[in-house]
C-alpha cells in the first residue's frame, strides 16, 4: 500500500493528474476517504495562502477547509516557498493523512 501511495503522490506531483480509479469523491454520503488518498475526483483545488512559517504553511481552500502544506509540496518551476506571500492564490491537490488531517500536495501559484 505504501509503495502504491508513494507512486501515486509522485505521479500527481509530476503530472498534476490523479488516476480516476484511485480517487475518492467528495459527497455527503457516509463514506470516508482512505488515508493518504486524494479526496476528490478533480485533481485541482484552489485557495489562498493563509499563513506561512518556517518551511510550512496553511492554505484557505475555496471550499472552506484549511490545508497544511510543507515547502517540499511546491511544484518545481513554480514560485519558491520563500517568495510566497499571504493571500497569494494557489492551486493544489489534497490528501487526507492517517491522522485525518487535510494536506495540500502539488502546490502551484496561479
Amino acid at each position: 500500500m505504501n509503495k502504491i501511495l508513494g507512486k501515486l503522490i509522485k505521479s500527481a506531483q509530476e503530472t498534476r493528474e490523479v488516476p480516476m480509479e484511485s480517487a475518492v469523491s467528495v459527497s455527503t454520503s457516509t463514506s470516508t476517504p482512505v488515508a493518504g488518498m486524494p479526496i476528490q475526483q478533480h485533481p485541482y483545488m484552489t485557495g489562498a495562502v493563509r499563513k506561512l512559517k518556517d518551511g510550512y504553511g496553511f492554505i484557505a481552500g475555496d471550499d472552506g477547509n484549511d490545508y497544511f502544506f510543507h515547502w517540499s509540496a511546491m511544484i518545481v518551476g513554480s514560485k519558491n516557498f520563500r517568495d510566497l506571500i499571504v493571500q497569494e492564490r494557489v492551486d493544489f491537490s489534497c490528501i487526507k493523512t492517517s491522522e485525518g488531517k487535510l494536506r495540500a500536495i502539488s502546490v502551484r501559484v496561479i
